[in-house]
């Protein structure tokens, strides 16, 4: 079976992230040009492997490509600059990107000892993603420890609660310094696993004081994916989860580096026979809905207990 995976840590792998929100109504010829984008950026650009993520609830397309990366520092924006015209081209008239970037793994865990979180077409994939502003303005050092503080908390709650959320299979905590992001994946072996987990966890009063101190602006978003497809074939998860050397090597003239970031948006049948619980998942994750009840859905990816961590003031 042909799979895709995104790695738990960032040393030799950028990983892209383009969401896309379609402006047809009928999406399969845009699902057949982004397919189409991927085998381009493969033969041309040295894309590992890459996938497309569809929301069940909302109407985003989330493009998700691997690449070896390259010691050279404007690398990724190189193949920015090659990414974006060649997206446009193939998707302009049908859908608008919203969002892109790059991501780098820094943590995460999975349930069969890999290193790498696997999944295949037709996976249910959960993303969430916390951006920041400091009302104190956009001062270096302080972006910096509250970025530290963000991904230090997650690293910690990730690794102490993982094997405790029931259906999930894997797990990758990532981060974005350059976009002052942190990300959370988390691949379901089910549809119903995903909603048990979200129904079941609610930190709106128990964790939002923590990190909602008055001297941030937090924009949260999240939602729940079904993979639509993935390319790079069985050698992508068979063979290594990071490239040889004499790949990494090679020559800066061969594209391979990448974009930055995600977002912007079955339980048993008894937890689904609740017509009100199922207009709540709509309501939560619909476009990456910007409710108050965002804020848990974030934290609970990431399993956050507040007696592990207080946000402390610059």
């Amino acid at each position: 079976m042909v799979g895709c995976f995104i790695p738990l840590n960032g040393r030799n792998l950028d990983l892209s992230f383009f969401v896309l929100r379609p402006t047809i109504v009928i999406v399969d010829d845009l699902l057949h040009s982004l397919k189409h984008f991927s085998s381009t950026t493969h033969t041309t650009l040295g894309c590992i492997h890459s996938s497309l993520f569809r929301s069940i609830h909302g109407n985003l397309i989330v493009w998700y490509g691997a690449w070896i990366k390259r010691s050279c520092e404007n690398g990724r924006d190189l193949l920015n600059a090659s990414l974006l015209p060649m997206l446009s081209n193939n998707v302009s008239s049908m859908a608008k990107v919203i969002e892109y970037g790059f991501y780098d793994a820094y943590a995460g865990q999975t349930r069969d000892g890999t290193p790498a979180a696997k999944f295949y077409a037709g996976d249910i994939v959960s993303l969430h993603a916390l951006s920041f502003s400091s009302a104190r303005g956009g001062e270096h050092d302080i972006i910096n420890t509250l970025m530290n503080n963000f991904s230090y908390a997650c690293l910690a709650i990730f690794k102490d609660r993982f094997l405790k959320m029931d259906g999930a299979k894997a797990g990758v905590c990532l981060k974005s310094e350059r976009m002052r992001k942190v990300c959370g994946v988390l691949v379901w072996r089910s549809l119903q696993s995903c909603y048990s987990f979200i129904l079941n966890e609610d930190y709106r009063t128990s964790v939002l004081p923590y990190l909602d101190d008055g001297s941030l602006s937090l924009d949260i978003k999240y939602d729940i994916f079904r993979v639509v497809y993935v390319s790079g074939g069985d050698n992508a998860l068979n063979n290594p989860f990071y490239p040889p050397p004499k790949m990494i090597a090679g020559d800066q003239q061969t594209a391979a580096v990448a974009p930055e970031v995600v977002q912007d948006s079955h339980s048993s049948t008894e937890l689904l026979s609740s017509v009100a619980k199922l207009q709540a998942i709509d309501s939560l994750s619909s476009n990456f809905s910007r409710a108050p009840l965002r804020f848990p859905i974030l934290l609970s990816i990431f399993n956050f207990d507040p007696r592990d961590f207080r946000l402390q003031r610059s």
